[in-house]
């Protein structure tokens, strides 16, 4: 609990940084605009005792004034503390979400391979959010909620007995908060574990959409999601009915303690030992003292959910990348475009997935990699890029250490277009345009001929048209043929393509084998290719088996020399 305490503090403390003002300007209204609060049962007892009851009406007037004023001071102080404080911490929240985002562009690829998208987007906007609430909690209740426990001074100067018997009650309600605190902060997990697991699943599903109706699963997929939803439910109940039966404890005893008020202060006023004004500003005073009690309480409550939201977010912000670029790491723009890879080696864990790898990528040529799943293929592409850092060995652009390069420099000059073909809910034209600036429009037109783009008019919007999640209004081809145009378009020094045309006809085929062609004029370029074709257009081959390099060399000297390129090209061939 303590180290928790210790952590959320620090956070806050961390985000608060420029916002001093701000905040210190909103609590001093607020605490105003309870002083207000307590000045309302005094206004009572003197409108009662001196003015009603003492026949003193010539205050009357006076008085009433007084409160609307005291009503007014209240209500301005009240609106500008909640705009100033809630516009203040609507922009720590942003912060804060801002900031995990960027942690987690920069989190390792094996964090994405273990985490759903679902939760990833459950914690950072729901637990942030939910953080964020606490600390504006924190911040703002206890300074203004303690300015009320000046009520209790009042409270003791008029009756001693009955202001002990009201901290007696406090007593008890802090037990019920001590016998409470673990039992809700188990089931606020269990609930948040739970209901990213159903996010998760949600997400996953309607990316799979294609999937569920082309195999006719919608009703297992209704089945699965009802059992993870029934689950969450139970949870929710549970936890619900903890936290209902704390309150509910919480509110008998304080409709106990009024009661017993008004029962014993009643009395006391029958024999004159208390006025009706004093009777009536301590039952105010009562009610307000109740305010910061079970403010902090349910604060304290809170806290249980709130620490689940901190690990959370804790978790995350702390992600470290597997790739750290140095601090003295240079800008820099290849003129060549030459890969060099020496003595690199490569495991998942203890898995070897590339082992003693030694090749160059020559400038303005093609080079094929070939292999069967599973062979290291792609991984050696993302190791170009710095997707990961090899075990041993070293990578080199144009005879540089590419990790003595920064890593907007590398990407900028080595671009790696994989074979998912990335396209997102948009237009055709921001998903061509994605990640260029200033795009000219004879450049698209080049980048749409040369990557056969060409079903334009089948589109109802053209170039506007929403392609719709995944790309799911367009073709497995045609998706593949926008990711290439968008390649195109960037135009980077190295092109790295993965499977490019796995999902096109023999004529589209044809056309990008082309546009590769033009493409080594000015650029490397290098394939993972699973068709003959790519390898016939290619300068060299590079034949990967097992994470290690069989061959090197022509398409028609391997087919000669190479027994294992020549099983891979028969395979194919079986394929076609």
């Amino acid at each position: 609990m303590k180290k928790d305490l210790k952590s959320y503090f620090s956070l806050l403390l961390n985000y608060l940084r420029g916002n001093w003002r701000a905040v210190t300007l909103g609590v001093i209204l607020g605490i105003i605009a309870e002083i207000c609060t307590l000045i309302s049962p005094l206004i009572t007892r003197y409108l009662l005792d001196f003015v009603i009851i003492g026949k003193n009406y010539s205050y009357f007037r006076s008085l009433i004034l007084l409160s609307i004023f005291v009503l007014v001071i209240f209500l301005l102080a009240s609106l500008i503390a909640n705009y100033v404080l809630i516009k203040v911490f609507k922009l720590i929240s942003a912060k804060l979400k801002l900031d995990m985002f960027k942690t987690l562009q920069y989190a390792p690829i094996s964090f994405y391979e273990k985490e759903a998208s679902g939760g990833i987007s459950y914690r950072l906007l729901g637990d942030t959010e939910s953080l964020v609430d606490s600390w504006m909690g924190i911040l703002v209740t206890i300074p203004m909620q303690l300015i009320l426990l000046v009520s209790a001074v009042f409270m003791i100067k008029w009756n001693l007995i009955l202001a002990l018997f009201a901290f007696v009650i406090l007593g008890v309600q802090s037990y019920i908060i001590s016998r409470f605190r673990d039992p809700i902060l188990n089931y606020v997990k269990k609930v948040r574990a739970k209901g990213q697991e159903v996010s998760g699943y949600t997400v996953g599903h309607f990316r799979r959409i294609q999937l569920v109706k082309a195999i006719s699963t919608e009703n297992l997929e209704q089945k699965n999601f009802f059992k993870r939803l029934q689950e969450l439910i139970s949870l929710e109940i549970k936890t619900f009915m903890i936290s209902k039966f704390s309150n509910v404890l919480q509110a008998l005893i304080s409709n106990a303690w009024s009661l017993s008020i008004l029962f014993y202060g009643g009395m006391l006023t029958i024999y004159g030992k208390m006025t009706i004004g004093t009777l009536m500003a301590f039952m105010m005073f009562t009610g307000i003292l109740y305010q910061p009690i079970a403010g902090l309480t349910n604060l304290i409550l809170s806290f249980q959910s709130v620490r689940a939201n901190l690990m959370r977010v804790k978790e995350y912000l702390e992600i470290k990348p597997d790739v750290v670029e140095k601090n003295d790491a240079i800008d820099f723009v290849p003129k060549e475009g030459r890969i060099g890879i020496e003595n690199v080696l490569f495991s998942y864990g203890d898995k070897i997935v590339l082992s003693n790898i030694n090749i160059e990528f020559p400038p303005n040529s093609i080079t094929a990699i070939v292999g069967p799943t599973g062979s290291g293929k792609t991984t050696l592409a993302k190791l170009i890029v710095r997707f990961f850092d090899p075990k041993e060995g070293r990578i080199f652009l144009d005879g540089i250490d590419i990790r003595d390069i920064k890593l907007i420099s590398l990407r900028k000059a080595v671009k790696l277009f994989l074979s998912e073909n990335y396209v997102f809910n948009a237009t055709l034209y921001e998903n061509i345009t994605y990640g260029s600036t200033d795009v000219g429009k004879e450049k698209i037109e080049w980048a749409l001929e040369e990557a056969a783009v060409d079903f334009l008019h089948k589109l109802p919007y053209g170039f506007n048209t929403v392609i719709g999640e995944g790309g799911i209004n367009l073709s497995a081809g045609e998706v593949q043929r926008v990711a290439l145009a968008r390649a195109l378009i960037l135009s980077p020094k190295v092109f790295i393509f993965d499977e490019p045309t796995s999902s096109v006809d023999l004529e589209t085929e044809d056309k990008i084998n082309n546009a590769f062609m033009k493409l080594k004029n000015n650029s490397t370029v290098i394939i993972i290719a699973h068709r003959l074709s790519t390898a016939r257009i290619s300068d060299r081959v590079v034949v990967l088996e097992n994470g290690n390099i069989k061959g090197v060399g022509t398409h028609e000297d391997l087919l000669l020399e190479n027994d294992f390129y020549k099983r891979i090209n028969y395979i194919l061939l079986q394929q076609k």
